[in-house]
């Protein structure tokens, strides 16, 4: 069970996070399958979800801001 399906969303301990409300829309309106491999999809492009930023690891292992 995802935080987006409790009955007491938002709860005092995500409250704090930005942009959760907005994610939580975008979960319920694509679905729990659609949703997960949109996370996926965007995880193999570099996409970091707690800075919200695209990062690639270069061939000499440091990373970089996209």
């Amino acid at each position: 069970m995802q935080c987006f399906d409790c009955s007491e969303f938002p709860c005092d301990k995500v409250k704090p996070f930005e942009g959760i409300i907005e994610e939580a829309d975008e979960y319920r309106n694509l679905g729990r399958e659609k949703w997960l491999q949109q996370q996926v999809e965007k995880a193999a492009q570099g996409f970091e979800s707690h800075t919200g930023m695209y990062y690639q690891v270069r061939k000499s292992g440091t990373v970089s801001e996209l």
